[in-house]
């Protein structure tokens, strides 16, 4: 069971235990709450696979979710309290609480960069690049050439090699709309989001997001928003690749 998974039984089941009398309403609207006010954590549970399945339906997958927190904290970490609870009350608030969890649109992005365990040699475009990444004031860096050169392969070296605390690869095998581009980046940085954001809100929580974290954004197959021109087919991207 992943930590995130963890960290939200452990909240469920830390507010059962201290609050006796069971008013499922009052517990899931304190645990909405305690959990929105962490935007990280709020974000990763609305993405995270196994929330969206249960959301979708899917109860085999709540049952394992109910299932493991029994076994993670009646077992494994002896928590004296879960044993006390009612397995039914957890149920029950679980059911409430994560639709409420996972109400915004969830957006998957590509992000497996291409494998370059057979790569060799392109050491003076390598060093070019590592560079001009490691110069401050500059904040975009563009790899063109025809196709087949393998620009994408020597992205995804830097993109393994750099030093950046922060990092996030995003391959356009589709054309995403900007609006799916900025909601599904935004979610997956852990800020809170808002499904009728327009592209010019969704560019400017973006600009301010980038510009004060240190971080590497690797945006690779862009041609794909290109329009004949080599102009982007959406306004939104410009802005953002213009100003980010």
């Amino acid at each position: 069971m992943s930590e995130l998974i963890e960290r939200l039984l452990k909240l469920v089941v830390d507010n059962l235990s201290v609050n006796s009398s069971f008013d499922s309403a009052r517990l899931v609207s304190e645990l909405e709450s305690e959990i929105e006010a962490d935007p990280q954590f709020a974000g990763l549970l609305r993405t995270n696979h196994l929330m969206i399945q249960i959301n979708q339906g899917d109860a085999q997958a709540f049952q394992t979710l109910v299932q493991g927190g029994t076994n993670y904290f009646g077992g494994n970490h002896n928590h004296l309290e879960f044993k006390e609870l009612d397995t039914e009350k957890l149920e029950e608030i679980l059911k409430q609480l994560i639709p409420k969890l996972t109400n915004t649109r969830s957006i998957f992005l590509d992000h497996q960069p291409p494998n370059t365990s057979g790569f060799q040699g392109r050491l003076e475009e390598i060093n070019q690049l590592q560079q001009w990444l490691s110069t401050e004031g500059i904040r975009l860096v563009g790899i063109v050439s025809p196709g087949g050169y393998g620009t994408s392969t020597l992205a995804a070296r830097i993109y393994y090699e750099s030093s950046f605390e922060q990092k996030i690869w995003i391959t356009f095998s589709k054309a995403y709309s900007f609006n799916d581009f900025g909601l599904g980046l935004l979610q997956e940085l852990g800020q809170q989001v808002n499904e009728k954001f327009n592209d010019e809100s969704l560019t400017n929580d973006l600009i301010a997001y980038f510009s004060k974290n240190s971080f590497l954004l690797v945006l690779d197959n862009l041609e794909c928003l290109l329009d004949r021109e080599r102009q982007f087919i959406e306004k939104g991207y410009q802005k953002f690749c213009s100003n980010g």
